[in-house]
């Protein structure tokens, strides 16, 4: 090994898939970065593995093969010793949530004891993994979301391995990088330090004044696009052929014949789909299963609206938006209120006499890919069986129930945010980037709630001085950039992907070097 393969650090990169992502590993490697290990998905994987040129050393793991714990042909996994009981009561927090996580890849109704054996094998891989490459870090294109790679974080918190990763926020054309989406304690620290400070508006970024004032003006409800109703629509998988509209963009612009030949193509070409068992199917069994998919979803919207009542806002109410699952946002940074049902079980049992519930179900619960596995049958019947709870439309104004509410309620969703810049205290039950910020309630069982709402009752409201300091804090520790295309399309930022690819290297360089 030569001195200047001393100086490299070492890492793994975990959700790089993207051009952007993929230059910005490239830019890395410039900067004394050794990619020692990559996860890809299909076709990433299979370019990589043919560029030797830029990353000669590097083992490429497909993303499929990883759900499946089908190894990389470089790793010995014969020399991993199994899991013992030690470090299986070591990571039990980690395994309660990567069972639950299981159900973003379960395409065929795998058995409870088979996943649990697939999780003590991604912990004697990754385990084994991790102690014979000695890693100096793992980074993350996003909060780890995926079982495998979040078993990979559980086992670096474990192992001493550092961790970085990087996730969008509310405000758009806004990153945020950290080690720990539990603690967030770089955010934390810094707003400790500005808390008493009286940042001004004028004090901050011109997008970050934007957002500000968007979301503070009374007569503003700044609905993010993926929250819109043609959004919601189009990312429904219930459409077994093409749109009408896509029929007509295509003729167009010439490209009919062209698509509609690869449309009826993949209806016989073999899609492999990410799954705990193999599911590798022609195009039409997919498409199929879509369709079953879609029924679930829509029995379980008729269960839902079943229950529904008007909204009486002379009541005194919290809020309660439900987020669509699965989903990052619940699991795994809602800790164990990734079961939604018991943040509202908590709720009913500390609520103060004669308040009532207002509980609203995410528009993409019954529209988005995979959704049928985050709900379950008389999920909604047995929340409705608390007598404070009551269910209202999908299509009620988030801004409505927020401005009359008395609080809102949240394991992490944006709504929090929206309430605590309009002035309405939060109780939040999750890990989220601006749990620090003054008016939030971080809230874990019926102790805290009661205390929260016992403050609340005597009239507490967030301080609007301490809220724009935090916004201030977090305008100075973000970084301009998006998470991917579909983000810098619908957001309408102008940042091209090399822009973008030069922001997440500098991101992840400053992380890597925090601390050395």
């Amino acid at each position: 090994m030569t001195q200047e393969d001393k100086k490299k650090i070492k890492v793994f990169a975990f959700r790089f898939n993207a051009e952007d992502r993929i230059e910005a590993l490239k830019k890395l490697q410039q900067h004394g970065v050794e990619i020692a290990y990559w996860d890809a998905g299909k076709g990433t994987f299979e370019k990589l593995t043919n560029d030797r040129k830029n990353f000669p050393h590097t083992i490429f793991h497909n993303t499929a093969d990883a759900v499946e714990g089908i190894c990389p042909l470089e790793i010995d996994v014969a020399s991993f010793p199994p899991v013992g009981l030690d470090l299986a009561n070591t990571l039990l927090k980690c395994e309660s949530q990567a069972l639950v996580m299981f159900n973003a890849v379960d395409l065929t109704n795998v058995p409870l004891p088979k996943k649990k054996h697939t999780y003590y094998h991604y912990v004697r891989y990754w385990h084994g993994v991790l102690k014979s490459l000695k890693p100096d870090a793992i980074l993350f294109g996003d909060i780890p979301h995926s079982t495998y790679q979040y078993v990979a974080y559980c086992l670096a918190k474990f192992l001493g391995i550092k961790t970085i990763m990087f996730r969008n926020i509310q405000i758009p054309g806004r990153l945020l990088f950290f080690d720990d989406f539990e603690e967030y304690s770089r955010i934390r620290d810094e707003y400790k330090k500005a808390e008493s400070k009286n940042i001004t508006i004028r004090d901050l970024s011109s997008d970050v004044r934007e957002f500000y004032e968007t979301q503070t003006s009374a007569s503003s409800e700044p609905t993010l696009f993926y929250m819109k109703k043609k959004f919601v629509k189009d990312f429904s998988t219930s459409y077994p052929l093409p749109r009408i509209h896509s029929v007509i963009k295509n003729l167009t612009r010439g490209t009919f014949i062209k698509t509609a030949y690869g449309y009826v193509l993949m209806f016989f070409i073999k899609r492999r789909v990410g799954s705990i068992e193999r599911f590798e199917h022609r195009g039409f069994f997919v498409k199929l299963k879509e369709q079953q998919w879609s029924m679930t979803k829509k029995r379980f919207k008729r269960e839902y609206e079943s229950l529904l009542s008007p909204v009486d806002f002379s009541k005194k109410f919290v809020y309660v938006p439900l987020t669509n699952q699965p989903e990052c946002s619940t699991n795994p940074i809602g800790d164990i209120f990734v079961d939604q049902a018991l943040m509202v079980e908590i709720l009913a049992h500390s609520l103060p006499k004669d308040w009532v519930l207002y509980v609203k179900e995410s528009a993409l619960q019954f529209a988005g890919p995979r959704t049928q596995t985050g709900r379950y049958k008389d999920y909604y019947r047995d929340i409705a069986r608390l007598s404070s709870v009551r269910f209202v439309s999908t299509d009620t104004s988030t801004f409505d129930l927020i401005h009359k509410a008395q609080a809102i309620a949240t394991v992490t969703s944006t709504a929090g945010l929206e309430a605590l810049l309009r002035g309405k205290p939060v109780l939040l039950f999750g890990n989220t980037w601006y749990a620090y910020c003054n008016g939030v309630f971080r809230v874990a069982d019926t102790r805290s709630v009661i205390a929260a709402f016992d403050t609340i009752l005597r009239g507490y409201k967030p301080d609007k001085q301490k809220v724009l300091n935090f916004l201030g804090v977090i305008d100075r520790l973000s970084v301009r950039g998006f998470l991917n295309t579909r983000f810098k399309r619908e957001q309408g930022l102008e940042f091209t992907n090399e822009v973008n690819a030069e922001t997440l290297a500098q991101g992840f360089l400053k992380e890597l070097h925090a601390d050395r």
